[in-house]
C-alpha cells in the first residue's frame, strides 16, 4: 500500500518535470533512473554491500514504472528503450563458479523490474519489440542455480504470457479468447522461432533424467505454446503443430 501510495505521487512529479523546458529540471527523470542503473551495475560486484534483499525488489520497479510512463510520447519512449537494454544486458550478465547470493541480487531487482514493466498497459505497444529477447532470457532464469532469480523469472515469464497473448476474458463455458495460431505468433515474433527451437532441441538431446534445467525449460515451454491455438481450430493450416 505504503509502495502504491509513493508510486502515484512520484507519477505525478515525474510529469511535471517532463514538461519543463529547463533542461535542469526536465532531465532529472533521466538522471534519476541513469542512477538506479549505475547502483545495480555496480552491486554486480561480490564487495558492494549497497543493495539488501527485498520481496520482490520492494519500491524499486513501480519507481522505474513512474517515471518511464510519464515520458512525453514525443520524445518516443526512449528513456524505456534504454532502461529496458541496459536491464537485459545486466540480467545476462554470467554468474562465476562460487559467487555468493548477494553477488546476483542486482540482476533479481532487474528481472522483477522488467516484470512490472512488461505488465504496465501504457507501454504496451511501444514495448513489444522487446519481448522476444526477454521472453528468452526468462526461461534461461528459470534454471539458475540462485532461487531468487529462479523465482523473478517465472513471474517475468508469466507476465510476458500476458503481454503476448492478452487476457483471457471469455466466460468459462465459451473459447478461450487469449490465444492464437501458430502463424499469427511467429509473425509476431520471428525471432523466437529459431531460438525456442534450439532451446528445445538442446533440452531434448542431452535427455538427462537427473537434470531438472531440461525439464524445467520444457515445462515453460510447453506453458507457453498452449495458449496457441491447435491448427485444427483454426481455418490456418500452418499453425503449430
Amino acid at each position: 500500500g505504503v509502495h502504491l501510495f509513493k508510486s502515484s505521487q512520484v507519477t505525478r512529479r515525474n510529469q511535471q518535470l517532463w514538461k519543463f523546458s529547463d533542461p535542469c529540471l526536465n532531465e532529472l527523470p533521466v538522471m534519476w533512473v541513469k542512477a538506479l542503473l549505475s547502483d545495480l551495475k555496480r552491486s554486480l560486484s561480490p564487495t558492494d554491500t549497497s543493495l539488501s534483499i527485498t520481496r520482490r525488489s520492494a519500491g524499486l520497479p513501480r519507481y522505474v514504472q513512474a517515471i518511464l510512463v510519464t515520458q512525453p510520447p514525443s520524445q518516443n519512449y526512449s528513456c524505456m528503450r534504454m532502461v529496458i537494454q541496459e536491464l537485459m544486458q545486466l540480467v545476462a550478465q554470467p554468474v562465476e563458479a562460487g559467487e555468493t547470493v548477494d553477488a546476483t541480487l542486482s540482476q533479481a531487482h532487474g528481472i522483477n523490474i522488467l516484470c512490472a514493466l512488461f505488465r504496465e498497459a501504457k507501454l504496451g505497444p511501444h514495448i513489444t519489440p522487446f519481448v522476444a529477447d526477454t521472453l528468452v532470457l526468462a526461461i534461461q532464469g528459470f534454471a539458475h542455480s540462485v532461487w531468487a532469480i529462479r523465482n523473478s523469472s517465472t513471474l517475468l515469464f508469466r507476465a510476458l504470457i500476458g503481454r503476448i497473448f492478452g487476457v483471457n476474458t471469455a466466460k468459462p463455458s465459451q473459447p478461450k479468447t487469449n490465444r492464437m495460431t501458430g502463424r499469427e505468433f511467429f509473425s509476431r515474433f520471428p525471432d523466437l522461432y529459431p531460438r525456442l527451437l534450439d532451446m528445445l532441441t538442446e533440452a531434448v538431446a542431452s535427455g538427462s533424467t537427473e537434470n531438472n534445467t531440461n525439464c524445467h525449460t520444457l515445462t515453460l515451454l510447453h506453458l507457453m505454446t498452449s495458449g496457441v491455438k491447435d491448427c485444427r481450430d483454426s481455418d490456418d493450416t500452418d499453425g503449430m503443430r
